[in-house]
């Protein structure tokens, strides 16, 4: 997986190889996070892009058709303008959850009906058995909204989800400032130009595979963990974290059970010799028991920090979020961790690489858990790997391949010691 940066934040341009192991170092505020930012805000939309895009439809769908029954109570007495504000709640989501178990929603060209509009609320809602109030031309009109919405392409749906996640990400602030020309991101044959009025333009393919089944993580800043309100990052962490165990699916087949428990026990056998000990999932949330104290419970704001990436690993494997092909994004992986457990931490991400195919961008400035990574690597050759370092470029930052000559990135962490 190639991505390809341009006029993005601090970011002039820059190319990243994604496949097994990417790391990258470089001074603080030269636009390392922003790479991590942009790979996540481009991506976390395409691991489940056609249900995002039928949401959105759904969404769209169901507010006209719910403010044309609403407007239709409201100019129908005064009397009921609260109740038809509630009961336009009630519509929407009762009109979508019918509209696909009748043959009536749709004519032979699979546009809504009037007739099926007036049928479902007579159906629907006892008080209003004779929809004769309602005018032919409020329902034209609620009906062309409709089948507009329902015959919008793919690619008009994808501007504004792809602008929803990127705005979450930067606020209103991804392009370079002063910059009046088209910022890009690009992912393989998937692109996204941004003027500076949003979004202008994406080309998506058909079908939209990049991530083959996988999954997108990313997190960042993590400062404390606690099952309320378990991480600060602006990331899809905390929901992904509380994701039920896998196992638990009722769509779980005999043959993915078996190598589901395998995978599960193998990756917290060895999270478990680290920290010595395993996480629990009780009915207060995830909790954490020491190998030497089995029968005790430790909350995990209660726990060591060091431990928190270690859980967040073990319990992204076991509700299968980490499944086969899915990308990893961690920005500054060694925050809170001793520099055994930066190794240890390491080699764990390279065993999730080699054994998951999954694919990891790491941003780092420890040159334990660099060069944890690159030996680990030099002793694993089916795990690609690849390393850059931020080097100036017109008063902005690109990403230098040093894969082959990784000295430079320690040069350049060193030097701060050695100016002592």
């Amino acid at each position: 997986m190639k991505f390809e940066m341009e006029h993005i934040g601090k970011i002039h341009s820059s190319s990243i190889e994604l496949d097994g192991i990417t790391l990258i170092a470089g001074d603080n505020s030269s636009g390392k996070t922003t790479i991590a930012k942009a790979l996540y805000g481009a991506l976390s939309p395409v691991s489940n892009f056609y249900e995002r895009v039928m949401d959105s439809r759904l969404d769209s769908i169901g507010k006209f058709a719910g403010d044309w029954f609403s407007n239709a109570i409201v100019s129908h007495t005064i009397v009921e303008r609260n109740a038809g504000m509630v009961t336009n709640r009630r519509f929407r989501q009762s009109f979508i959850n019918l509209m696909f178990h009748t043959n009536e929603s749709f004519d032979n060209n699979f546009r809504f009906t009037e007739k099926y509009l007036r049928t479902f609320v007579q159906n629907s809602f006892s008080n209003y058995k004779n929809t004769d109030f309602i005018t032919s031309d409020e329902t034209s009109r609620a009906i062309s909204a409709m089948n507009e919405a329902w015959q919008r392409s793919d690619e008009a749906y994808a501007s504004m989800i792809f602008a929803q996640e990127l705005n979450n990400q930067f606020r209103n602030q991804i392009k370079t400032f002063d910059y009046s020309g088209v910022s890009k991101l690009r992912i393989d044959n998937f692109s996204i130009q941004i003027s500076d009025k949003g979004i202008e333009k994406i080309v998506l393919p058909e079908p939209i595979d990049i991530l083959q089944g996988g999954s997108v993580v990313y997190f960042a800043a993590l400062r404390e963990f606690s099952n309320e309100s378990p991480f600060t990052a602006n990331t899809n962490l905390t929901e992904l974290i509380k994701k039920s165990s896998m196992l638990d699916s009722p769509d779980l087949v005999y043959e993915e059970f078996i190598a589901n428990k395998e995978m599960i026990q193998e990756f917290r056998g060895i999270i478990e010799d680290i920290i010595r000990g395993h996480f629990k999932e009780t009915d207060i949330g995830l909790q954490f028991v020491e190998n030497d104290y089995p029968n005790k419970q430790i909350a995990m704001e209660n726990t060591a920090s060091g431990i928190l990436p270690f859980a967040i690993i073990d319990r992204l494997i076991e509700n299968g979020t980490l499944s086969r092909n899915s990308v990893l994004i961690i920005d500054e992986p060694e925050m809170n961790l001793h520099p055994e457990w930066q190794i240890a931490f390491g080699k764990l991400l390279v065993s999730l690489a080699e054994k998951l195919a999954i694919k990891s961008l790491l941003i780092s400035h420890s040159p334990y858990f660099i060069r944890a990574i690159e030996k680990t690597l030099s002793q694993n050759n089916s795990v690609k790997s690849a390393f850059y370092l931020m080097s100036p470029k017109d008063k902005l930052y690109t990403a230098e391949n040093v894969t082959d000559k990784v000295g430079q990135i320690y040069e350049h962490l060193y030097k701060p010691l050695e100016e002592l």
